[in-house]
């Protein structure tokens, strides 16, 4: 990154260009191999490879509940060199979870406690880039209304299906969607959620998707081939998520079929009662429960199966199956929201929300169709249309549009 001050623009020139974006996301990864909010890494990494200056502030409100993870080793605040991304990272208590004006403009202050350390080393940036608004929207509010940024909001959250969720929350978000240059939403669907939700039109908010990690379309293609057949499902395993279908369905399918297995990534408050279920069905000695995974491992677990099993009941996209799409394996998702603007016949298949005998019959038609399916040509559609190279593209774009 340049210091402030050597990429002046002559007197008169507009620019048309992003050379430099500030990533502001609402939560993060805390390292390379962490999968929560990878995706966020992921595109500020793309960004960076497409020759754009990069800078992210990790900034967090923990949970009451785990109050010490707000303070590190190296103190409340710090400043790595993310492989050329400019990153600091701090976090503070959420004295007020439920009340979110309190909670926004505390968040805004310490947005603008860092973003002070950040300009006086990097410089100003052309834009900033909102990943969630909810807290992190607040921020680029603040920085907005002080310095007169402009910034555009990528919405990921689920936060706003919660039936729960208060109106203040909600008019938190809504005043953030309306100051920004432009909203977008990770999936269709999502797009009229939240347009519902937060009383705006339905033009107001446009689709943009998640880009798919390049570590997964680098990873060696494997076909699958022999009598061995294995399903694979990955997630946090609680009660949205509702594995528990997906045992139901396997068991109705292939119990005893000795050369068919299951694989239950991931960790979460179900994962014992999951355990218990594949007992009472009597499908334990083919079903395996590996725990919480790695980037690195839910990418062997990927490359090792047959077909990759989504059973949500509700998704804003569905980051983890272009990650199965890009690693050249077809998927099934349950018809929850973001997955219908990934699947197609040509990918693999949707099925009813919360049906197990219906994903069932899925399972069991792709199993007697394995042949049908090119991990090259699975792969090849996943970049086309969730590749970084054309996402990132796309982005510029919009970019250029709004400074220009």
């Amino acid at each position: 990154m340049k210091p402030d001050g050597q990429d002046m623009l002559r007197v008169g020139e507009a620019r048309t260009d992003a050379r430099h974006i500030l990533i502001l996301p609402s939560w993060y990864p805390a390292s390379a191999d962490d999968i929560g909010g990878s995706f966020f890494r992921d595109q500020a990494l793309a960004l960076k490879d497409a020759g754009i200056d990069v800078g992210v502030l990790s900034l967090t409100m923990r949970s009451l509940r785990n109050p010490l993870s707000s303070w590190r080793k190296r103190g409340g605040l710090y400043f790595e060199n993310d492989q050329g991304i400019a990153t600091y990272r701090g976090a503070m208590i959420n004295w007020t979870p439920k009340m979110w004006r309190l909670a926004a403009r505390r968040f805004a202050r310490l947005t603008l406690n860092v973003y002070g350390r950040y300009e006086a080393r990097f410089g100003r940036p052309d834009l900033v880039h909102v990943h969630s608004s909810l807290l992190a929207g607040a921020g680029a509010m603040a920085l907005h209304e002080k310095y007169g940024i402009s910034f555009v909001v990528s919405e990921h959250s689920s936060v706003f299906r919660r039936p729960k969720m208060p109106q203040v929350g909600l008019r938190v978000a809504r005043e953030i969607a309306e100051v920004a240059e432009a909203r977008f939403a990770v999936s269709s669907s999502f797009a009229k959620m939240l347009a519902e939700k937060l009383g705006m039109p339905y033009d107001k908010w446009s689709v943009m998707p998640n880009a798919v990690a390049v570590d997964f379309l680098e990873a060696p293609l494997i076909e699958k081939t022999g009598k061995a057949f294995r399903f694979l499902h990955v997630s946090g395993l609680d009660a949205n998520k509702n594995a528990t279908i997906i045992l139901s369905a396997f068991a109705e399918r292939f119990a005893g079929h000795e050369a068919v297995e299951l694989v239950i990534g991931g960790d979460g408050p179900f994962r014992a009662a999951l355990i218990e279920q594949t007992k009472r069905l009597g499908i334990s000695k083919q079903v395996k429960f590996p725990g919480k995974l790695s980037r690195i491992e839910v990418r062997r677990e990927m490359r090792d199966c047959n077909v990759f099993v989504l059973s949500s009941r509700f998704e804003t996209f569905g980051v983890v199956l272009i990650e199965a799409l890009a690693t050249g394996r077809p998927v099934i998702a349950t018809r929850c929201g973001g997955p219908e603007d990934i699947v197609d016949e040509d990918s693999g298949f949707l099925v009813a929300n919360d049906n197990a005998l219906a994903l069932a019959d899925a399972m069991e038609n792709l199993y007697c169709q394995r042949e049908k399916w090119n991990a090259e040509e699975l792969r090849n559609s996943c970049e086309r249309r969730f590749g970084p190279v054309a996402i990132t593209r796309e982005w510029q774009q919009i970019y250029a549009d709004i400074l220009s």
